[in-house]
């Protein structure tokens, strides 16, 4: 499964929180590039933070080149 972050925001909060527990009951790997964790509540933010592989911010960027600028 691969989700963006554009896809969440049409989904209200509890859904996407309830879809986290989906992909990880799934067993299987899911790939979500997701903004904002604490929205979803503690328990979605704790387990995607717990499984997550990457994060990316304003000062961690994906490729050498910042393309912002």
């Amino acid at each position: 499964v691969i989700h963006d972050s554009v896809l969440f925001k049409n989904v209200e909060n509890a859904a996407v929180a309830r879809m986290v527990d989906l992909y990880l009951s799934l067993g299987k790997q899911s790939f979500i590039a997701i903004d904002e964790i604490k929205k979803y509540g503690d328990k979605a933010a704790k387990l995607l933070a717990k499984n997550k592989v990457i994060s990316l911010s304003n000062d961690k960027v994906l490729y050498n080149k910042d393309w912002r600028k």
